[in-house]
């Protein structure tokens, strides 16, 4: 047993400062012109860490820049981590695959080939997270520094088994990145197909103009409150006999995410508007409408509206359409993003026949369920990577070399 738990007896430990030296950056005057105008080596960002594997960054400075500032050249296949950060980047590592400069809020262990592996150490680190950020203390606030790298443990493989574990981990995450490459292409696909569909439909030769843009001569456009019923608030507080069933398997969804009122039952095929939705009403992709499938519970806040079709659409239709729908004109110069039910009851819409907005909104959901099949790989994926990394990187498994 050792301070890193259970290790193969023939595996070392080391601390990181005895085994390469550790460099940060530095950011030169942004005042001085010359410093960046140009500039042709690359200067990597804080941000820059949650790419994992550095082929590409987008500062750059010039070698005034560079000469009159803490910034220094770090080689290929160092290793960097983010010494500060209040949100998840304190602690992130990536790998050098270039050589760049970096800035202060950054460190890199520069290479050191005949004692460890870059991407061994690299990966090392990536599954130590919570613990390496844990060094800095419990202020959110609080950074790493130098002297607590310096004292961080790794255990020390053979090169030969370093390189044979690096090379299935990174095995792992270009399957990663190559599902990854397929969900954007996937949801660009869809992003596509929304802006024509929904605007131009299927078949139409002949267009008109109207109030939500030229779309096709056969569709209608309505307000939202003459296509559906919109239900009023009626709060009341949770009775004690309530909690149980809202406890149980009944899903459950309100705005806020805390359960304080309730509402009633909402049964599947009916549709949710979400008036206040934080951060997301700020662009123009919002969670704004959404469709409920099977009996949910919904809280009863203020800004959740329980809609209810008054004739015969397609739920799938009208949820795509709210989806791509810019809000922006609604939430201008508010402190905080809302959309009345007023405003939704005057939603213009567009109705195409029902047989129309059936064919579309399948079209989109056969993209969206591609989407979801990747989504759901890319997560077993990830699941293997985590598993394989507590398993190798400990020396329960073996590899053989």
């Amino acid at each position: 047993m050792t301070e890193l738990g259970e290790i193969p007896s023939e595996w070392e430990i080391s601390k990181i400062g005895e085994l390469t030296e550790i460099k940060t950056g530095g950011t030169p005057s942004t005042k001085c012109e010359k410093y960046w105008k140009d500039g042709d080596i690359p200067w990597m960002a804080s941000g820059d860490v949650n790419k994992k594997i550095i082929n590409e960054v987008d500062g750059r400075i010039t070698k005034s820049g560079m000469e009159n500032s803490a910034a220094k050249l770090l080689p290929k296949d160092t290793v960097m981590i983010a010494l500060n950060g209040q949100g998840k980047t304190k602690g992130t590592v990536a790998y050098l695959n270039i050589e760049l400069t970096c800035n202060q809020s950054l460190a890199g262990f520069l290479p050191s080939y005949n004692v460890f592996n870059s991407k061994y150490l690299y990966y090392n680190l990536q599954s130590r997270y919570f613990e390496i950020r844990g060094l800095a203390g419990d202020g959110a606030r609080n950074g790493l520094n130098l002297g607590l790298l310096r004292e961080i443990l790794i255990p020390i493989p053979s090169i030969k088994e370093q390189e044979k574990i690096a090379s299935i981990l990174s095995t792992v995450d270009e399957q990663i990145d190559n599902v990854d490459a397929l969900i954007e292409k996937n949801k660009e696909l869809k992003k596509g197909l929304m802006q024509t569909l929904l605007t131009k439909g299927i078949g139409h030769t002949k267009f008109k103009k109207t109030e939500i843009g030229e779309i096709p001569e056969e569709w209608d456009v309505k307000k939202l409150e003459c296509v559906f019923e919109i239900l009023d608030s009626m709060r009341k507080p949770i009775k004690a006999s309530d909690r149980e069933k809202i406890e149980g398997n009944i899903p459950y969804y309100g705005a806020s995410g805390v359960i304080d009122w309730i509402n009633d039952y909402i049964f599947d095929e009916e549709l949710i508007l979400l008036g206040e939705d934080g951060e997301n009403l700020n662009s123009r992709n919002s969670d704004l409408a959404f469709k409920i499938s099977g009996k949910t519970w919904v809280n009863n806040h203020a800004h959740v509206f329980r809609v209810i079709n008054k004739k015969e659409c397609n739920i799938d239709f009208m949820v795509y359409y709210l989806e791509a729908k810019d809000y922006s004109i609604y939430i201008a110069g508010s402190a905080q993003p809302k959309i009345t039910q007023a405003q939704c009851r005057k939603f213009l819409l567009p109705l195409p026949e029902k047989q129309e907005q059936d064919k579309i909104a399948s079209i989109l959901l056969e993209s969206d369920k591609k989407i979801e099949e990747y989504e759901n790989k890319k997560q077993k994926l990830e699941e293997l990577k985590k598993g394989l990394m507590q398993e190798l990187l400990t020396g329960m498994i073996r590899v053989t070399v």
